[in-house]
């Protein structure tokens, strides 16, 4: 009973005419997203039977750009959004806006790292380092300013020694970068699959540096996209909980698969499908991190908040505790046990 509702930039108000008939004796829930392989835990347990289990019938709602999946969520036009950790998430809760970070939808940690600073390969000297080092005064790319992955462009060029001052930073959509990369309007940036996939394997970049690294992120752990519940979806406590647990369950199955080699070829297979991204591509590209017991670094939310305010895309600082209600994950961990990696 999979739907899929597409969004562009038109208004979101139209969702509700563009949705079919409820499954029989199941709930919707309607989850946003940019429909990519970081929602492979929801693509899993849709698909494996974990939602149907908790009585859920999943709808999908494709919307291209983390403000406005920040956007349908605030105003509760979905249940649950899948946006990057961008200003926007921050400025929601210093206005006391109810939407609440409830689990990790995409994050690097030691083994997952599908978001790398990459430089052409006619830039790439043959030493990762010192290709970096090289790129000061060049022109890089990224998609947005306003992302967790500016973050860790700005984390891996400090480490060379360079500032954002010291380079030309262009904003474009990913696709547009894999391009640019080949042709050599820019010599690197941040890119993440599949995207980051087709441009190593083109022959356009090499990934120089990984996110996972402590030096780039403390502890080389952290989350770059949320499930971000609706205000509305919140007071859906009893729905909201079976929504989590299921989705617990799709993210270990994830796990299982690149962990202890369970179930591989099924987890390809359906991630592909729901993605629309060759199979090759999900099976040899770089693995997104999906935390299995959904943990949420309160210290993370800290450092990309301060980020945003020292780069002049945040104006006040909220208290991020404020911003995360970790229940919903911590009792579905305590109902499954915490996952044995």
């Amino acid at each position: 009973m999979t739907r899929r509702v597409l969004v562009g930039s038109g208004s979101l108000a139209a969702l509700g005419a563009r949705s079919r008939g409820r499954a029989a004796g199941l709930e919707r829930v309607n989850f946003a997203s940019v429909n990519a392989t970081s929602d492979a835990g929801v693509f899993l347990a849709d698909d494996l039977g974990f939602f149907a289990e908790q009585g859920i019938d999943i709808q999908y709602t494709v919307i291209g750009t983390s403000p406005m999946l920040i956007t349908a969520a605030i105003t509760s036009q979905v249940d649950i959004a899948g946006p990057g950790i961008t200003p926007g998430l921050f400025a929601a809760a210093g206005r006391g806006v109810g939407v609440k970070i409830a689990g990790d939808k995409q994050s690097v940690r030691p083994g997952f790292s599908n978001t790398r600073f990459v430089v052409r390969m006619a830039a790439f000297t043959g030493d990762k380092a010192e290709s970096i080092a090289r790129l000061r005064g060049k022109t890089l790319g990224i998609s947005s300013r306003g992302s967790a992955s500016f973050y860790l462009m700005a984390k891996t060029l400090a480490k060379h020694g360079i500032g954002l001052d010291d380079v030309r930073i262009v904003e474009m959509e990913f696709a547009n970068l894999v391009v640019a990369l080949g042709n050599g309007a820019i010599e690197g940036g941040m890119l993440l699959d599949p995207y980051l996939t087709k441009a190593v394997r083109g022959g356009g970049a090499v990934a120089v540096e990984v996110s996972d690294s402590a030096d780039v992120v403390p502890g080389g752990r952290a989350s770059l996209t949320a499930a971000v519940f609706s205000e509305q979806f919140v007071a859906k406590r009893e729905l909201a909980q079976r929504w989590m647990l299921a989705y617990v369950k799709g993210v270990r199955a994830y796990n299982d698969a690149f962990i202890h080699n369970r179930g591989r070829e099924r987890v390809f297979e359906i991630i592909a499908a729901h993605t629309h991204i060759d199979r090759a591509l999900v099976a040899d590209g770089f693995p997104v991190g999906l935390d299995p017991d959904q943990r949420i670094s309160l210290a993370m939310l800290e450092e990309y908040q301060e980020f945003f305010m020292q780069i002049g895309l945040l104006r006040q600082k909220v208290d991020v505790a404020g911003l995360v209600d970790g229940s919903f994950a911590e009792r579905a961990v305590a109902e499954l046990g915490p996952y044995r990696g």
